[in-house]
């Protein structure tokens, strides 16, 4: 994919697009940010705009910003390269020299030996194209053995290759690493460019475009993992349980109200709010039921916790919006408007920003292994 074509991160391509056309590219370099963003779609635009037989000059970018060279997207070797993509994200083998990717094996590391390996291509010139990319996908999993196995071809690249290591989190690399590789800092995508991606990729409506796009973290990843199905019923558990603990309560009622996280719910529509569902529907019965499963089920109740926290977040972003008196257009659950309306006296004030800082612990204790149980519980006497 050309650097015209990639969502987001204008600034970024346009440095990365002017060191090629200039000959100033480091041979090694750091891309870092979260999941899904675009890094590794980065990595192939590199790869073809180094490689393009027909590169076209001053293209234009989003917000002004100018790309001074980028690939045609057509001739043989930009084709080569995405087919190669492709088969390499659909997990095949790609027979290709001047696009090579290194990334976690079923265990979730990266060895020494793949590395030597990928170290002793590197001093031969490609044989398919001009300048050969290696790309580390999940570069914080190399073991230190595989990281030491790097420094020296990092320091004194041979001519004709790129490395490019793609990572979430630096701290896990080496600092004899990180002091080789210049980093190239990608941010999470906007709200309106995630649903823009879902709405064109998808075919969402909007509506759902913008909900997926409102758990997502600014992660495409992410929205293209949960299904609009799961994003509306982890969106309506959301609601039910700002909703009911908006109310306050005694401790039992406030614990059943919570418990509403644990349960999987039918889907149903979002009038059915009315009836009182938040405190009724998904009562202490139905989470010892689901407490009951096996390991997957374990895991995916956590994962169905972590959704529906993602989206009690976003639904407080959009009380805060509603709360402000700011522009609807800003808004990730417009079709909420109503039931967000009827909920801003309730968090209105001081309460907003804790219970923001309470979904976040929440989060956070879920991600560290805390029992889902245990995080309704808390977040039932913290909102």
């Amino acid at each position: 994919m050309p650097f015209r074509d990639i969502v987001g991160h204008a600034p970024v391509l346009a440095l990365v697009s002017r060191a090629i056309a200039r000959g100033t590219l480091p041979p090694s370099l750091l891309l870092v940010g979260p999941d899904g963003v675009g890094k590794r779609t980065t990595a192939v635009a590199v790869a073809q705009a180094l490689n393009c037989e027909t590169p076209i000059r001053d293209v234009a970018l989003p917000h002004g910003h100018r790309a001074e060279i980028d690939a045609c997207g057509t001739c043989g070797a930009c084709r080569r390269i995405a087919r190669g993509e492709e088969r390499l994200r659909a997990g095949e083998g790609a027979a290709l020299d001047t696009f090579r990717v290194l990334a976690p094996d079923e265990k979730g590391s990266i060895k020494v030996d793949p590395v030597r390996d990928l170290v002793a291509a590197a001093g031969f010139r490609p044989l398919d194209g001009q300048r050969r990319v290696i790309v580390i996908d999940g570069a914080e999993a190399l073991e230190t053995g595989a990281q030491n196995a790097l420094l020296k071809t990092l320091e004194e690249p041979p001519p004709g290759t790129v490395l490019l290591l793609i990572a979430a989190r630096v701290d896990a690399l080496l600092a004899t690493v990180r002091s080789r590789c210049p980093e190239l800092r990608f941010a999470p995508l906007a709200e309106r460019e995630v649903a823009g991606l879902l709405a064109a990729r998808c075919g969402l409506d909007p509506a759902e475009a913008n909900a997926a796009a409102g758990v997502s973290g600014g992660s495409l990843t992410v929205a293209l993992a949960r299904r609009p199905g799961a994003v509306a019923d982890a969106r309506e558990i959301a609601h039910d349980v700002l909703a009911g603990l908006a109310r306050g309560g005694p401790d039992d009622v406030r614990l059943d109200v919570a418990s509403r996280l644990l349960v999987r719910a039918a889907p149903r529509t979002m009038a059915a709010r009315g009836r009182g569902a938040a405190g009724k529907a998904g009562g202490r019965g139905a989470a010892a039921a689901a407490g009951g499963a096996g390991r997957k089920g374990a895991q995916a109740d956590r994962q169905q916790v972590a959704a529906r926290l993602d989206a009690m977040a976003s639904l407080l972003r959009d009380l805060q919006v509603v709360g402000s008196g700011a522009d609807r257009r800003w808004l990730a659950n417009a079709d909420l408007e109503a039931s967000l309306t009827a909920l801003r006296s309730a968090y209105d004030g001081p309460r907003i920003g804790r219970a923001f800082e309470a979904v976040d612990r929440a989060r956070i204790a879920l991600d560290r292994n805390v029992s889902p149980k245990a995080v309704a519980a808390w977040l039932a006497f913290n909102l």
